[in-house]
């Protein structure tokens, strides 16, 4: 059985910033998805490690379908959950997107594929 991770937005991590404004985001197609009880379970396929997401990370994970710039996914969590006024929220919600990226569950879209799909 693979490792339980719960990603929580609200979790602080100063870890170094990887994500910049310019770039795409979108969700790694290598994971099954599972709603329980209020939560997002998601199994990576590959390694059998599974991440379990609250309403805020599962939000983000559906919103990502399709590819979309770090500033969009801020203004959708910040109107979704009127969060835009709490001090610190894009803080949070970076480090979090950080830590999305860093387990595997969001990827960078690469610019030529962005390039591609706009033509």
């Amino acid at each position: 059985m693979g490792v339980r991770f719960c990603l929580d937005p609200t979790m602080k991590n100063p870890k170094e910033k990887i994500i910049a404004n310019d770039r795409r985001l979108i969700r790694c197609p290598l994971f099954l998805e599972k709603k329980i009880m209020g939560d997002l379970v998601l199994l990576h396929q590959p390694t059998g490690n599974y991440y379990m997401l609250n309403s805020t990370g599962a939000a983000i994970w559906n919103y990502c379908c399709e590819s979309r710039q770090w500033q969009e996914v801020l203004d959708f969590v910040a109107c979704e959950f009127q969060t835009e006024e709490e001090p610190g929220f894009q803080d949070d919600i970076n480090i979090y997107l950080e830590e999305l990226l860093q387990e595997g569950l969001l990827e960078i879209v690469p610019n030529a594929s962005v390039q591609n799909s706009l033509s």
